[in-house]
């Protein structure tokens, strides 16, 4: 299982970061005077409010399951503990 997540996250990864830095699109909140960490909580509470209306029964329209969001949230949870520990040293 955590391979298929590392494996997922490499392959989504290219699609929204910079080659020189992985983190560059969560990081990118900060032009907007937003920390990188705060801007990744956003984009996890985006993948909570899912993840409740899939539990709650609501049907799939983007093609993303129950399992793919709890895959996702994971991946936010590791990049969120990275951000924070950048920021406090």
């Amino acid at each position: 299982l955590l391979e298929e997540i590392a494996d997922l996250h490499s392959r989504k990864n290219q699609n929204y970061a910079e080659d020189r830095d992985p983190l560059s699109n969560l990081r990118a909140s900060e032009q907007f005077g937003v920390r990188g960490s705060l801007g990744t909580m956003v984009r996890m509470s985006d993948k909570w409010s899912r993840l409740v209306q899939l539990m709650q029964g609501k049907p799939d329209l983007v093609g993303e399951s129950l399992f793919d969001t709890l895959k996702d949230l994971s991946v936010y949870c590791l990049l969120e503990i990275i951000l924070l520990e950048e920021e406090t040293k």
